[in-house]
């Protein structure tokens, strides 16, 4: 995150992936942009963060248990 900070980024992410047994890929389940402000230090940032990806993680699991993702090799598919 410092990196994107001094690198005049305006955003960051939080993502959630599904990690496979079989290979050593993960596929991006859920991703959302956290926007970097002006007075941001690291930690105001990385709690904005993990907030961010508290919200993400927590919907991810909840399509998982009810059976609504399909992982294809680097690909997610959200089934409704």
């Amino acid at each position: 995150m410092a990196r994107r900070k001094t690198s005049n980024v305006h955003t960051t992410k939080a993502t959630t992936t599904a990690a496979q047994k079989v290979e050593a890929t993960k596929a991006v389940v859920e991703e959302k942009t956290v926007e970097v402000k002006q007075d941001d230090d690291i930690k105001k940032l990385a709690k904005r963060v993990l907030e961010v990806e508290h919200e993400i993680l927590t919907k991810s699991i909840s399509m998982f248990c009810e059976n609504k993702l399909t992982v294809n090799g680097r690909r997610v598919y959200i089934n409704d």
